[in-house]
């Protein structure tokens, strides 16, 4: 995946004043990284599923049109977008109808400076995955959720032996987080290189501060994105 993905990517996203968050592997893995789990950290993400509100998936699908031909994909399973180089991006509505993708804001943490969904949110997404692909016959992807669910669920006993804190964030915890995500944008915005989104930059993981014109190549730098499909046991998208 090349700048012009990440770059691309980030001005998607900059678009819409609407909270998101990273789901599906490249989540799994920031957790991995941020748990240090080595063997979840061995996950290789091959595009990036971002869940947002409805109203703010409606925006990003005015701003940037799907690819696919309409029809070949449920629209409750979200929209897929492609990039010039690599990077795909599937794009989830959040709701109260699709409770195995989670609810943003009230399931996001913030790890590295980059909202990602909950451990137990998906957990339950990769169990609805995996029982989609059932249904299917899709034995592959059965195998893969499989390996995620487990790699999720010692996370989740790594994390409490830790003492994380829960999931559930109290009501004053989550207006702070959509401050801090709006602001950061706000205050940031001049900083960016050459106009682009400084939304870049909250994909990095920490770290003294780089020049504005390295935050594309320091973004998603331990994702290591691939254009090929996942090598690893796990590595689809959530649904």
């Amino acid at each position: 995946m090349g700048n012009k993905d990440l770059a691309d990517l980030a001005d998607m996203l900059d678009a819409s004043s609407h909270p998101w968050a990273l789901t599906g592997s490249s989540a799994l893995l920031m957790w991995a990284h941020e748990l240090g789990d080595p063997q979840a950290m061995a996950i290789v993400p091959h595009d990036a599923d971002v869940v947002s509100t409805e109203t703010g998936v409606d925006v990003l699908s005015r701003v940037r049109v799907p690819t696919g031909v309409e029809g070949e994909r449920p629209k409750e399973r979200g929209m897929c977008f492609n990039f010039t180089e690599a990077l795909s991006v599937d794009l989830i509505a959040s709701s109260a109808r699709k409770k195995s993708f989670g609810v943003v804001p009230d399931d996001v943490h913030t790890l590295f400076g980059t909202p990602v969904m909950s451990l137990e949110v998906l957990l339950k997404s990769k169990m609805a995955a995996g029982r989609f692909a059932g249904e299917i016959g899709d034995t592959a992807k059965v195998m893969q959720s499989a390996r995620h669910i487990e790699l999720i669920r010692t996370l989740i006993a790594r994390r409490d032996a830790l003492r994380i804190a829960s999931p559930v964030r109290p009501a004053q915890d989550r207006q702070r987080y959509l401050a801090r995500t709006i602001g950061h944008l706000d205050a940031n915005r001049d900083d960016a290189p050459s106009g682009r989104s400084p939304i870049v930059g909250r994909f990095g993981f920490g770290g003294a501060p780089e020049p504005a014109a390295e935050r594309p190549r320091r973004a998603f730098r331990r994702l290591d994105f691939d254009a090929a499909p996942d090598r690893s046991p796990g590595g689809s998208p959530p649904h």
